[in-house]
């Protein structure tokens, strides 16, 4: 349950980036509120660009979780059940919009060439989504899980941490700064930085820092203290991550600190039954 109320809230996270991340945004919608000259929608647009990381984060916590409850020949043929299941359903929805697309006279884009379709049918290529992006990476890390964590399980949480982390800064240059790549050095862009975010997960839930961590702040803060504590971080990221640092590369660690406060979050029940509504 507790996966799925992170990724209802992800879910909402991506909305608001995709329609709020821009200040262009005359003709589209009108702020009612601003803040040094920006939407305050905006702010929250700039927090929630964490929503990759948040999704790759839950993907290592939940597949780690499986992961120690059966052996490893078990957990890979389940997974590989799971990726088959998710591209069926993929496929369905890239043949539906693939004929419509044909019906209304847009078949030169979609679905273009014989090629074309069958690169975005295997997601090598995503030119018809660009968002899509994300499918092929995790179909990528989930087959790559049982290596993942063996390697979580062997070597120090510190080292595997480290190697992760520079991975992430090489493939975060890659992604924003290399001109010139080809299809593997892109790919290496987004899986590096991804690989960095699931791994993160997967020791969160190796380790149950999440656990450790809500014990410790439950046994020694006060309801108002963990409520005002709360607030001021979300109010700092806000204005930290849109004035200070708007960048993505903090994303992970920006992600981080969202995912621990709504962990720790004591919901009421009208909030509960707002995400299951979601769900």
């Amino acid at each position: 349950m507790a996966q799925r109320r992170y990724r209802d809230y992800l879910v909402l996270a991506m909305v608001v980036l995709h329609l709020f991340d821009r200040l262009d945004f005359q003709g589209l919608y009108y702020p009612l509120l601003y803040f040094m000259g920006k939407p305050v929608v905006f702010y929250f647009a700039q927090i929630s660009d964490f929503c990759v990381m948040g999704f790759a984060f839950c993907s290592g916590y939940g597949l780690y979780k499986q992961y120690t409850k059966c052996d490893e020949k078990k957990y890979f043929s389940d997974r590989l059940k799971g990726i088959r299941k998710l591209l069926v359903n993929y496929w369905i929805i890239l043949i539906e919009f693939s004929i419509v697309s044909l019906l209304i006279g847009n078949g030169s884009k979609i679905p273009g060439t014989i090629w074309e379709f069958i690169e975005n049918l295997t997601t090598i290529n995503t030119s018809y989504n660009g968002a899509l992006w994300y499918l092929f990476v995790y179909i990528v890390l989930v087959i790559s899980s049982p290596i993942i964590f063996r390697l979580c399980n062997r070597l120090p949480w510190w080292f595997n941490l480290c190697v992760a982390f520079c991975i992430y800064c090489s493939a975060y240059y890659v992604r924003f700064s290399m001109v010139d790549k080809n299809w593997c050095i892109t790919k290496y862009g987004v899986l590096g930085m991804t690989y960095f975010e699931f791994l993160i997960g997967a020791m969160v839930c190796k380790n149950a820092w999440l656990e450790k961590i809500k014990y410790c702040i439950t046994d020694k803060m006060k309801k108002w203290q963990k409520i005002t504590v709360a607030f001021a971080i979300i109010i700092g990221l806000l204005i930290g991550h849109t004035l200070i640092v708007p960048s993505l590369f903090i994303a992970p660690f920006i992600g981080g600190v969202v995912i621990l406060i709504f962990s720790i979050w004591e919901k009421t029940e009208l909030i509960k039954n707002t995400f299951r509504k979601l769900q």
